[in-house]
């Protein structure tokens, strides 16, 4: 994977009156300002980070209390889907830091959001901070053993 750079939201007035479109059609439950200044408040909090592969939105989140956190939007620049747990890792290391954890959740599905092929990380912003679930420590094979497969690093 290259390295990212700094990206940019798009500003194109043709392109942002499809973004709306298609958000008020995922989300009828918004009005067409509440879209629009959803999108002015990303474009604000938000930073995007591109590379080859993939588009990133990195925002902090405040706004919820204890623990902060940041919220890692990610999607493939192609659309296709993702799935690569290497790759997420990654991503995570480089735009947020190595010691830091973070989640992929599978919500209850009242709180389910599936519009897109579009990924989320939630990381805790302090490295010191450890989610009190997940292995206690390293393991990492850059080969398949007898009984499993892995490719390599």
């Amino acid at each position: 994977m290259q390295p990212f750079v700094k990206g940019h939201f798009e500003t194109d007035a043709a392109k942002l009156e499809i973004i709306v479109r298609d958000a008020m059609k995922a989300f009828p439950q918004f009005t067409r300002e509440e879209v629009i200044q959803s999108l002015k408040d990303e474009h604000e909090t938000g930073e995007v980070w591109i590379n080859d592969k993939y588009q990133v939105v990195k925002r902090q989140m405040p706004e919820k209390g204890e623990p902060e956190l940041y919220w890692l939007s990610i999607k493939r620049r192609d659309k296709e889907p993702i799935h690569d747990w290497r790759d997420l890792q990654e991503i995570k290391n480089t735009l947020v830091g190595e010691e830091n954890e973070g989640m992929e959740l599978y919500p209850a599905e009242s709180r389910k959001v599936d519009t897109s092929n579009q990924y989320h990380l939630w990381v805790l912003a302090d490295p010191k901070q450890k989610l009190p679930f997940g292995f206690p420590e390293r393991a990492v094979y850059g080969e398949s053993l007898t009984y499993t497969k892995q490719r390599p690093l």
